[in-house]
C-alpha cells in the first residue's frame, strides 16, 4: 500500500513539475536568437528637410529608404496663424483646392523633391526689424503613399484615401 502511495505521489509531483516547466520552455524557445541576421525594411522611410531664412521656409521631402524601399507620392500642407498669410510655390509642385501641394512625380529611394518655398508675407517693416523667428510659427505637414502600378508598369494616380495596413486584425 505504501509503494502505491509513493508511486502516486511521484507521478503527481512529476505532472505538476511538467505543467510548470512547459511555459518556461515555451518562453525560452520563442525568444531564442538564431545565428546570423537579416535586416528587413517595413515600408519606406521619408524625411522632411527644412531651412529657414528671412521668413522663408524651404522644404524638401527625401525618400531615405534603401534599395528595397518603394517609390512614394508626396503631398505637403503648410499652416500658420491668420495674422500673416503664406505664399507657397515651387517648381514641380501643384496646388489643389483641398489645400495640399502635390509633387509631380514619385520619389524613388535615395531621391528628394525639389524645393517648396513657404514664405510668410504681409509683415510690416517695423515688425521685421525687431522680429524674432519664434514669434511666427509655420508648421509643415507632409504625407506619402506608396506608388501603385498598372498592368503595363505605368504609375497609377496616388490613392490618398487608402487606409494604412498595420498588419493587425481587429476582433
Amino acid at each position: 500500500m505504501k509503494k502505491r502511495d509513493i508511486k502516486r505521489t511521484v507521478v503527481i509531483t512529476m505532472l505538476l513539475l511538467c505543467m510548470a516547466v512547459v511555459p518556461v520552455l515555451a518562453y525560452f524557445t520563442a525568444n531564442a536568437k538564431a545565428g546570423g541576421e537579416l535586416s528587413l525594411t517595413f515600408g519606406t522611410v521619408t524625411e522632411l528637410k527644412e531651412e529657414v531664412e528671412d521668413f522663408v521656409k524651404s522644404v524638401k521631402i527625401a525618400n531615405t529608404g534603401d534599395e528595397q524601399s518603394e517609390p512614394v507620392w508626396v503631398r505637403v500642407r503648410a499652416y500658420s496663424g491668420s495674422t500673416y498669410p503664406l505664399e507657397i510655390e515651387g517648381e514641380g509642385w501643384t496646388a489643389e483646392s483641398d489645400g495640399w501641394y502635390y509633387y509631380e512625380s514619385p520619389i524613388a529611394p535615395g531621391e528628394e523633391t525639389k524645393v517648396l518655398r513657404v514664405a510668410v508675407t504681409g509683415i510690416p517693416e517695423a515688425d521685421a526689424e525687431d522680429h524674432e523667428y519664434a514669434q511666427i510659427n509655420v508648421a509643415v505637414v507632409y504625407e506619402t503613399v506608396a506608388v501603385m502600378y498598372a498592368a503595363d508598369g505605368s504609375y497609377l494616380d496616388a490613392n490618398w484615401t487608402r487606409p494604412l495596413d498595420t498588419g493587425t486584425v481587429e476582433p
